[in-house]
């Protein structure tokens, strides 16, 4: 299964969908919550998922650390796709239990919304784990080596395999 969706010459993947999709049902139900109490909580819904952002870059960037130790700006180079999701979730639920404590009125539109959006986020990440193709097989192609013989793609299942298209 091809875990993205195509808008013309947009690619956006599925698991940032679904970070939306969590984000934006946590803000919709604060919202709400927050509305019938008279309580505004939607700055600190934004600032818990700020630092759930920030701290899921760090998180995968203390996991890679020897990487960027190479090259510290790429830590500002999030096209790499580098987050732990797992930290940036924890991160946003601690910074937004700190701000319900400090503001009990906060607590209950926090802790539903924060419950929704956990859970949209988990099971998602749940069923595009479960829809993961691992068994993707090489195309039966033939290339022709630098040494002359051509050789079958599918004779390195199993091995690791460079094919460079730019040679010369």
């Amino acid at each position: 299964m091809n875990h993205a969706v195509q808008l013309g010459p947009l690619l956006l993947p599925m698991t940032l969908l679904l970070v939306l999709a969590s984000t934006g049902a946590t803000l919709f139900i604060a919202h709400r919550l927050g509305r019938n109490t008279g309580i505004n909580v939607d700055g600190a819904v934004w600032q818990a998922v700020l630092v759930g952002l920030v701290l899921a870059r760090l998180g995968f960037v203390f996991e890679y650390r020897t990487l960027y130790l190479a090259a510290p700006l790429g830590v500002l180079d999030i096209r790499d796709g580098g987050w732990n999701p797992a930290v940036g979730l924890v991160a946003a639920w601690l910074y937004a239990l700190q701000r319900a404590h400090r503001a009990p009125a906060l607590a209950k539109p926090l802790r539903w919304a924060g419950l929704a959006g956990s859970a949209i986020f988990v099971a998602g990440s749940v069923l595009l784990s479960f829809s993961a193709d691992t068994q993707q097989k090489l195309p039966s192609l033939a290339f022709t080596t630098l040494e002359g013989p051509s050789r079958q793609l599918d004779a390195f299942v199993g091995k690791p395999t460079v094919v460079n298209l730019w040679a010369t």
